[in-house]
């Protein structure tokens, strides 16, 4: 019996240590597409902070500099999310890297992509899902995937060049 409340402990450790991050960026993705983000909201903001600036640009300047941010708050938050759910599937494991984790990792990011573009999204005010926003959010899912790639081979040839 106490083998066994062990056991469940250490799962239940391991749930709220690996996949309440997860839970946590679902919610913070999931307010941060609401009304009180759309696009007019935050060119709003960006106007606002460089009035404060004291800084003038001309013409579209600042309805180009908040396009290429929100485009970039994509691929950056869901990079983050494919982070934490490969951590997550990965949880104590010695090893560093597996492919079955990059995939589970990519297809549900993708897959709650989809579901905030084309559900949550839709049904808003003030936005629009849009299938080229789910095109960009699983670049840059699929960028911070190859970058934890790149960084196991890099950890794997620098062990190998130690140990020789």
């Amino acid at each position: 019996m106490a083998e066994s409340f062990g056991v469940r402990s250490g799962q239940a450790t391991r749930l709220w240590k690996y996949w309440l991050p997860v839970t946590m960026m679902l919610g913070l993705m999931y307010y941060l597409s609401t009304d009180l983000f759309s696009g007019a909201n935050t060119l709003h903001c960006m106007d606002l902070v460089l009035h404060l600036l004291h800084r003038h640009p001309q013409g579209n300047g600042v309805s180009d500099a908040n396009h290429l941010m929100r485009k970039a708050a994509h691929m950056l938050e869901y990079a983050m999310l494919v982070t934490l759910l490969f951590r997550a599937f990965r949880a104590d494991s010695p090893l560093k890297w597996k492919v079955n984790w990059a995939v589970y990792s990519l297809l549900l990011s993708i897959s709650w992509a989809f579901v905030d573009e084309l559900v949550h999204q839709a049904h808003t005010r003030s936005r629009s899902g849009s299938i080229w926003d789910v095109v960009l959010d699983a670049g840059g899912a699929l960028g911070a995937l190859l970058v934890l790639a790149m960084l196991d081979r890099r950890g794997a040839r620098w062990k190998a060049h130690s140990a020789s």
